[in-house]
C-alpha cells in the first residue's frame, strides 16, 4: 500500500457533470490521505482498490488531469472528482478538489487563487501529476565511505556538507511513483552546473547556483534553484519515463550536499514533508523529530535563499 497526504481546495459545484467552468472557493480540505494498493503511487493512475480517505471516511475519486489557472505556470493544479461516497458522508459524489502544484515550500502553500480558473474539465490534461523534491535512484551521494547509490543509503551513514563537514542521515524515505507529467525526472548531465558528473533528480529538487548573477540581482552569493526552473532543453532537460523511484534523504537540518559532484540539498521538512509524504514516512520523521511535521518543533531555515523561476531565469540569461 502507498499513500500520501495532501492538503485540497475545495471547487464549486461538479463541473464535470455540469459541463461549466472550474470554479475555486477559498474553503481547504487538510485531512486527505491517497491510498494506492499497488504500492506505487501515481495520482493519475486511478486503479481498483485505490481511495481517498478523509477524516477516516473512505471514497472512491477520479482523476480529471491537471492545467494552469489562469493560464499562468505559477498557478497549477491537478483535480480530482468524488465517484462513491460513504452514507452520511462528508462529501457526496461529484464533489471536485483542487490540489495546488506550485512551490510547496511557499509560506502560503496551498494558496490557488479562489473565483473562476479559466477551465473546464475538458480543458485539463489528464496526465499530469504532483511532485515533491528528492534524488532518483541510482544518483550517488558523497559519504565518508566514498560515492553511494541514494538507494543504498541507510540511518547512520554520514554525508559531506558544504558547510558543517560529515553530517549522520536521520532519515531515508523512498517513493516509485508514474515518471510522466509532473513527476517527470529532471536530467543534468556533467558539466551543465560546473564540475559535475551526470546526475537525474526531481522537477522540485533544488540545486545550489552562483555567480555574479546572483550577487548583482539579488544581493546574493549563492542562492537554491529548483531544477525544473534551470531546464534549458540541452544540458538540462526533462525527461519523461514510465516509471521512477525518488529517494528522499534527511539530515539533522537542511544542508548543502554533494551529489555526483554537484552542489545540491538535502530533504527540507517543511509544507513538502507536511503535505505530501504518506502516514507511514510522517510517523517514521515524527518518531526522530517529535513535534516536527505538527509544528510544535522547527527545524531551522533553509541553507541558502531560494530563487523562484523568473529570478533563476534572470541568473541563466
Amino acid at each position: 500500500m502507498a499513500s500520501i497526504s495532501l492538503t485540497m481546495q475545495i471547487v464549486n459545484g461538479d463541473p464535470a457533470s455540469s459541463g461549466k467552468g472550474i470554479n475555486l472557493t477559498t474553503q481547504q480540505e487538510p485531512n486527505a490521505v491517497f491510498e494506492e494498493a499497488s504500492g506505487e503511487f501515481s495520482l493519475s493512475t486511478v486503479a481498483d482498490g485505490d481511495v481517498l480517505v478523509v477524516n477516516g471516511e473512505v471514497y472512491s475519486y477520479e482523476y480529471l488531469g491537471s492545467g494552469n489557472i489562469r493560464n499562468d505556470p505559477d498557478n497549477a493544479a491537478a483535480f480530482i472528482r468524488i465517484t462513491s461516497a460513504p452514507p452520511g458522508g462528508q462529501y457526496d459524489v461529484g464533489s471536485t478538489f483542487a490540489i495546488d502544484l506550485t512551490d510547496p515550500d511557499d509560506p502560503n502553500y496551498p494558496n490557488l487563487p479562489n473565483g473562476s480558473t479559466g477551465l473546464t474539465v475538458s480543458d485539463l490534461d489528464p496526465d499530469a501529476e504532483t511532485e515533491f523534491p528528492c534524488f532518483a535512484a541510482g544518483t550517488r551521494l558523497e559519504t565518508e565511505a566514498g560515492p553511494c547509490e541514494v538507494e543504498a543509503l541507510q540511518p547512520g551513514m554520514r554525508l559531506r556538507t558544504r558547510d558543517n563537514g560529515w553530517q549522520e542521515i536521520r532519515w531515508v524515505g523512498r517513493s516509485r511513483v508514474n515518471g510522466r507529467g509532473c513527476l517527470a525526472p529532471v536530467v543534468i548531465e556533467a558539466g551543465a552546473l560546473g564540475d559535475h558528473g551526470r546526475l537525474v533528480v526531481s522537477p522540485n529538487h533544488r540545486m545550489l547556483v552562483g555567480g555574479w548573477r546572483a550577487e548583482l540581482l539579488f544581493g546574493e552569493p549563492e542562492a537554491l534553484v529548483a531544477a525544473k526552473a534551470l531546464v534549458d532543453g540541452r544540458a538540462i532537460r526533462s525527461a519523461p519515463c514510465p516509471q521512477v523511484e525518488y529517494v528522499h534523504v534527511l539530515l539533522d537540518s537542511h544542508e548543502v550536499i554533494y551529489a555526483e559532484g554537484a552542489e545540491t540539498e538535502s530533504f527540507y521538512p517543511g509544507e513538502v514533508g507536511a503535505g505530501v509524504l504518506g502516514p507511514e514516512a510522517r510517523a517514521e520523521i515524527e518518531a526522530i523529530f517529535p513535534g516536527l511535521l505538527a509544528g510544535a518543533r522547527c527545524y531551522g531555515a533553509l541553507a541558502r535563499p531560494e530563487l523562484r523561476r523568473y529570478e533563476a531565469a534572470l541568473i541563466a540569461a
